[in-house]
């Protein structure tokens, strides 16, 4: 077994920012919490400030894009249609349908394409999408995946806050702030099955937090597969096949 040599982290934070340990693993970072928790915040803060480790995996949905979201960065906009017909090409590695309503899905290509760019990829995603790639990774050797996801989930600030946050962010009515404050509290039952839970806190600390899990999971000596631990709790409200 290899050493790690201390003084690379020290280093590291000397000159602000963290470096993989040789030889680098490329991870999958499985990011979810409620609305308004700040994954979107923390995955792009961590693009803008370490690209060179780091790339967000973009989903594709079926819902119309919210004011500022741009095709490409924020998601892959399409119509029922075409995401239909790309499910029945295996195009994806997970997918469901959010709320009864809109179709999301993650494809197999864009995870292999910052994976061989040897970028860790941030995904952003609810507690099905999350189970289906952890089941890909612990139970499917031939996967890209199989091996390397860690799962984070962002613990969410007081209610209140939330809410306002949901309404700043979306302009949402009372009948969506509350649909979202319900699917919380299923998305809480389920955040103690993650690998770690960041709590609440600035933009500045949650990248922090981040940055020390991936340098812990860096000088990780033996990755963990399904038979380790139970596979992260789904609330069944969304169609998925992990369902």
């Amino acid at each position: 077994m290899s050493t790690i040599d201390g003084s690379a982290l020290r280093r590291a934070s000397r000159a602000g920012g963290p470096r993989p340990i040789s030889p680098a693993v490329t991870l999958v970072f499985i990011i979810s919490g409620p609305a308004g928790a700040g994954k979107t915040t923390l995955c792009r803060n961590l693009v803008a400030r370490y690209g060179h480790l780091f790339a967000y995996a973009v989903t594709t949905t079926t819902r119309p894009p919210r004011t500022r979201e741009v095709d490409g960065r924020d998601y892959h906009f399409v119509d029922r249609a075409t995401f239909q017909d790309r499910l029945s090409r295996n195009v994806f590695c997970e997918h469901s349908t959010v709320h009864g309503q809109h179709l999301y899905g993650l494809s197999n290509e864009e995870l292999r394409r910052h994976l061989a760019a040897g970028k860790n990829a941030l995904v952003t995603m609810d507690l099905c999408g999350a189970t289906a790639l952890q089941k890909l990774s612990r139970t499917e050797p031939d996967h890209p995946l199989y091996g390397r996801t860690v799962s984070l989930f962002l613990l969410p600030p007081p209610v209140e806050e939330l809410q306002t946050r949901i309404m700043r962010r979306e302009n949402a009515t009372a009948e969506e702030i509350e649909r979202r404050l319900r699917s919380m509290r299923d998305e809480l039952r389920g955040a103690a099955n993650y690998d770690y839970l960041l709590p609440p806190t600035t933009q500045a600390n949650a990248t922090r937090n981040f940055l020390h899990i991936y340098e812990a999971e860096q000088m990780r000596n033996r990755r963990p597969f399904s038979s380790d631990r139970s596979p992260v709790f789904c609330p069944g409200e969304s169609s998925c096949g992990s369902c």
